[in-house]
């Protein structure tokens, strides 16, 4: 269901970081903050409220994703770049591992979680 020319200004602000208060909200919609309060109980609302957030935040971990790939490059890269200071070179491995190692590790608490998750459904029959 389309929302009214108000309740998309709304949401608009809503997302815009720049406004982190209601009172600031209803300001830059032009709306009384009791509208704003209005809004945020209206489950139609709410809903595209949660599905616009839930694509801003797919978007987010896409580029963070693609940043992730574009630093640890850049780290390999920095390794065997024999023109880096050795401290460059040696900071760089060091960061390097410690990512495989946080990533390892959390890989691992995923694998647990899904292994005792499983038991307990087992158990449950």
């Amino acid at each position: 269901m389309a929302l009214s020319q108000n309740k998309h200004k709304a949401l608009m602000a809503m997302l815009n970081p720049a406004y982190r208060t209601v009172g600031e909200i209803a300001e830059a919609c032009g709306l009384a903050e009791s509208t704003i309060f209005k809004y945020q109980r209206d489950t139609n609302f709410r809903k595209e409220l949660d599905s616009e957030q839930g694509r801003m935040l797919a978007v987010s971990s896409t580029r963070l994703a693609n940043g992730t790939l574009k630093a640890v490059n850049y780290l390999l890269e920095l390794i065997d770049d024999k023109d880096a200071s050795a401290t460059n070179r040696r900071l760089s491995a060091v960061a390097v591992l410690n990512i495989a190692h946080k990533y390892t590790i959390g890989t691992e608490i995923l694998n647990r979680i899904e292994a005792i998750e499983k038991a307990l459904k087992m158990q449950g029959k």
